[in-house]
């Protein structure tokens, strides 16, 4: 006791006070939403893998009517020719449920911004023009994401060579999805390694 008490009069004082170290909770708020966004733009930029069905049209062909019904739909005057195209939109899509899940997700996020967007017109006496607008926007980005869903990326690009973009713009823009998918999944390993080093 008294050999214990001589060795505590040679040691500073604060290394004889007891530590009572209490970790803060730690948030990983941002660790996991900006996982989930990597993860969601990753399962949507799955080119590699073949979508293509052996009864499908050719993704030449798939684009140029894509493009046509777009434009008509864009330049349609008619409410009811609008409302006929989003119907015939979804009855054409014969794709599994999680496949048109995913794909009327991206479509009701756009419907929804340009609603919001709109929303003053409502107020000021043209209403209509909110449910043509938004109307156009479920057509056109319904449509894209069909053509994305059914359609490989690197089909997709290869056929512009059927509208005689040059090759040069094709390659870029080939080299740049490919190059996006690399790009999220290194944001993905970071990520783990960042969550697996937090305390």
């Amino acid at each position: 006791m008294q050999n214990q008490e001589k060795n505590n009069s040679f040691l500073p004082s604060w290394m004889c006070e007891t530590e009572q170290y209490v970790p803060s909770i730690d948030k990983d708020g941002f660790i996991t939403k900006s996982t989930q966004a990597v993860l969601g733009v990753l399962s949507k930029l799955k080119w590699k893998e073949g979508k293509d069905g052996c009864l499908s049209a050719s993704p030449s062909l798939k684009l140029c009517y894509t493009f046509l019904y777009i434009l008509l739909t864009a330049c349609s005057k008619n409410y009811v020719f609008s409302l006929i195209m989003a119907g015939g939109t979804l009855a054409l899509a014969t794709y599994p449920a999680e496949t048109m899940k995913q794909i009327l997700s991206g479509t009701f996020g756009a419907v929804l911004f340009s609603a919001l967007i709109l929303l003053p017109a409502v107020f000021i006496g043209n209403p209509q023009i909110l449910l043509i607008i938004t109307t156009k926007v479920f057509v056109s980005v319904t449509l894209i994401g069909i053509l994305s869903a059914g359609t490989s990326w690197n089909k997709l690009t290869a056929s512009l060579r059927s509208f005689h973009i040059p090759d040069i713009f094709i390659f870029t823009l080939d080299i740049t999805l490919k190059y996006i998918a690399v790009l999220g999944e290194i944001c993905m390993e970071i990520l783990t390694s960042l969550r697996l080093r937090s305390v």
